[in-house]
């Protein structure tokens, strides 16, 4: 069953998390007068969409990942948007690594890590995961998939770009496949958020009991 299918104009998916989450807005400011413009970061209405999803994960104690930090704006929007929780954040390339550190450095609930998600995976030696932001190297978007069995039952991942080829912006093949693997595997995304004119979207998974990613090649 769906949590969230908002298909929508830009300005309607804006009002529509807007509805969802009132102090959005103000998040999205406070991120922004933190983390500097990028062309590498999530658009305005990803942005709202993102806030929204990290609120709903939000609890006293709950602890967060997300692969691929660039300049570190998601990370804020995730982090100003659930306070309660912890976020573990990783960016792999050295030239990004120290902007994305000093934009996160006044958030006391980020945690900005210099590792690729399949090594950090390695030795990790945390607890089970509330939420998954997955937004690193399109390509490899494959290798991230582990994380899914450090997902509690109940937790989110949610991909970023799930976007066709014949998407008029960003299009991502690598991802909308990937995504579109892990669906058939495991169960149809409880969260969708998808503009139509640039077939741009964003997809999310909750862990059902019993399910466990074994490793599938496209």
């Amino acid at each position: 069953m769906s949590e969230i299918n908002w298909v929508a104009s830009v300005s309607r998916l804006i009002a529509m998390t807007a509805k969802d989450f009132p102090g959005v807005g103000a998040v999205v400011k406070q991120a922004r007068a933190l983390v500097p413009p990028s062309k590498r970061e999530v658009a305005k209405w990803e942005a709202h969409v993102l806030c929204c999803i990290a609120r709903r994960c939000n609890s006293p104690g709950a602890l967060f990942l997300e692969i691929g930090t660039s300049n570190g704006y998601s990370a804020a929007l995730i982090a100003l948007s659930a306070p309660d929780a912890k976020l573990i954040t990783l960016e792999p390339e050295q030239f990004a690594f120290p902007y994305a550190k000093e934009h996160l450095s006044s958030l006391p609930n980020v945690r900005v890590v210099n590792e690729r998600s399949w090594d950090f995976l390695d030795i990790y030696k945390g607890p089970q995961l509330d939420f998954v932001f997955v937004d690193g190297t399109h390509k490899q978007v494959m290798r991230d998939f582990p994380w899914w069995n450090r997902l509690k039952i109940g937790g989110l991942i949610l991909f970023h770009d799930y976007n066709p080829e014949r998407a008029i912006l960003r299009p991502c093949p690598h991802v909308w496949a990937a995504v579109n693997l892990l669906s058939g595997y495991m169960h149809p995304p409880e969260i969708m958020a998808r503009n139509p004119g640039s077939r741009v979207a964003m997809a999310g998974f909750r862990r059902q009991a019993g399910e466990v990613w074994h490793g599938v090649d496209l």
